[in-house]
């Protein structure tokens, strides 16, 4: 027996109900209770749409939905975790690696000939462009349904490293080192893997859930 469209919209409004409030994860689970709400009323006549979700939603315990969440939430931050590592090597490789270079003899040249508040008033800089792209990019392209893949979204990891340097390396790293220069390079490299994995999340969020973008 086939679920109406009605009574998907009823899971829908259940799993929203019962506290998981993202769409992604409220599709996967939709799609599970359907699926066993079919086999169900398919195998036992006597049963009604109500009672056999009421049935399946005992399987999942005293704790309900709450479980899946916080597993989809883990499998998703490391899955992230990955795609960011992956992202990192990204401009050590042919033919990025030698945008890289670049960068990294810029970094070099620009420390060499300025003093240390030029580059602090710089890199200030970079940390509030960077965090004001952050903010800007997450209003923009939002959702109008919130949904987990963006909300584990790693785009703003990369402004950690420039403000862990201003508050507790400024002693530590001084102006004119191979040290400054390598953890500035990292830096900017790190904060850009973080932006491309924030885009590539959000086009696949638009693409695998385009209800929640309408």
């Amino acid at each position: 027996m086939q679920l109406t469209q009605d009574q998907i919209q009823e899971l829908f409004v259940f799993t929203e109900k019962k506290f998981v409030r993202y769409y992604d994860l409220q599709v996967e689970l939709v799609d599970h209770l359907a699926e066993r709400i079919e086999e169900k009323l398919s195998s036992d006549a006597s049963l009604n749409f109500d009672a056999a979700l009421q049935m399946i939603y005992k399987d999942f315990g005293i704790f309900g939905f709450s479980k899946i969440v916080h597993e989809k939430s883990e499998q998703l931050r490391k899955q992230n975790n990955k795609r960011l590592l992956a992202e990192i090597k990204n401009p050590f490789r042919w033919p990025e690696v030698i945008a890289s270079l670049a960068l990294a003899l810029f970094i070099w040249t620009l420390i060499n000939l300025t003093d240390k508040l030029f580059m602090d008033v710089l890199f200030v800089s970079f940390l509030v462009i960077s965090a004001s792209i952050v903010i800007w990019t997450r209003k923009k392209y939002s959702p109008h349904k919130k949904i987990m893949m963006t909300e584990n979204m790693p785009d703003h990891l990369g402004l950690i490293p420039f403000i862990y340097q201003f508050v507790f390396l400024k002693e530590l790293l001084p102006h004119h080192s191979y040290g400054y220069a390598l953890f500035m390079f990292s830096a900017i490299i790190f904060q850009i893997a973080c932006f491309r994995i924030g885009k590539k999340l959000r086009q696949e969020a638009k693409i695998n859930y385009p209800a929640a973008f309408a």
